[in-house]
């Protein structure tokens, strides 16, 4: 399914050129994978933010410590 200009909110929409950026930027593949992808560079970013402490990532995203190391493991985040 593409998404085209009738399904984003009317804030996003503005002109037809603004559409149509926001579908080019849109990334490819299905949801789960455009979603794990992003969830991936929030939880590598907080952890950065935190000096990879894993316990403080965890309460500033509101998710429990066990729920962060199943997504390090899950998408193979490692410290750089």
């Amino acid at each position: 399914m593409r998404v085209t200009e009738q399904h984003l909110p009317r804030e996003l929409v503005g002109s037809k050129q603004d559409a149509a950026a926001v579908s080019q930027s849109i990334p490819d593949g299905d949801l789960k994978s455009i979603i794990g992808r992003y969830e991936a560079t929030v939880i590598e970013a907080k952890l950065r933010e935190v000096n990879w402490n894993q316990s403080h990532a965890a309460r500033n995203l509101n998710v429990s410590r066990r729920t962060i190391l199943e997504k390090v493991s899950r998408y193979e985040l490692k410290r750089r």
